[in-house]
């Protein structure tokens, strides 16, 4: 138990600390200026108050794409944080991911190259398997 209140104590004491850099009045107004990252999202919709409240809060997420619910599930997740992340940079980022079914077919891997190829050429980070 321990350990796991480690983080929490220290950012208790950074956040307590006096210094000449981060005096009382300014930590709300230095913690607002860090971007924070929420890295496990799935966003599919385009809704203006997501990016309202994105942009309130310096926040930006990256739309993680999984291979559930079948080859038609998995496309759409893809295509949909491409289409996010290239209409709003600022906002969303995305990894991508590949399909398993077929995966001992005659030409699958060539397939799966060539798809996560175009998916980094159009901003995808990473890929999650």
């Amino acid at each position: 138990m321990r350990f796991s209140l480690l983080p929490l104590g220290m950012f208790a004491v950074f956040v307590g600390a006096s210094s000449s850099v981060l005096c009382a009045e300014s930590h709300v107004e230095y913690l607002d200026s860090i971007k924070k990252i929420d890295v496990h999202t799935h966003v599919r919709m385009d809704a203006p108050f997501v990016r309202e409240l994105l942009e309130q809060q310096n926040f930006k997420y990256i739309n993680v794409c999984v291979d559930s619910m079948g080859s038609k599930m998995t496309h759409a997740q893809r295509e949909n944080a491409r289409a996010l992340y290239q209409k709003y940079p600022r906002h969303y980022s995305w990894v991508t991911t590949f399909d398993s079914k077929g995966l001992f077919d005659p030409g699958w891997t060539e397939k799966t190259i060539t798809l996560l190829r175009e998916d980094f050429e159009n901003g995808a980070i990473s890929f999650l398997r």
